[in-house]
């Protein structure tokens, strides 16, 4: 999932894109975040690049300050202030994805030709 997104994130920070590109990247524990220092870094170098995690299995061991929980239609809304205009793209194991497109399609009243989607798995 986050290759994609690595992808899309460094080439918009590299060629200066006013793009806004927000991740809203859900994991098991905060040890499942790849590339988190770089994708910090890249938001520090793009005020157009967002990168936001939520864990659902943070334990207290993980010292995890961040948020918990799945994502919701109601945290999507928080950062996509534009939904008419916003594309949503989602990329992983075909079940995450069809979480996904469920929540953009149902939870979120878009139509499907705003969903992007890569599935593998």
């Amino acid at each position: 999932m986050t290759i994609s997104f690595r992808g899309f994130a460094r080439e918009a920070t590299r060629r200066k894109l006013e793009t806004k590109i927000t991740v809203l990247y859900s994991v098991r524990t905060p040890a499942d975040i790849i590339f988190h220092n770089e994708f910090r870094e890249l938001e520090k170098e793009n005020p157009n690049f967002k990168f936001h995690v939520t864990c659902t299995r943070a334990t207290p061991e993980d010292n995890w300050t961040g948020r918990t929980g799945r994502i919701t239609p109601e945290w999507i809304k928080e950062f996509a202030t534009d939904l008419p205009n916003t594309v949503f793209y989602a990329c992983g194991p075909n079940a995450l994805v069809d979480f996904a497109e469920e929540l953009v399609i149902h939870g979120l009243g878009m139509p499907k030709e705003q969903m992007k989607t890569e599935k593998w798995g």
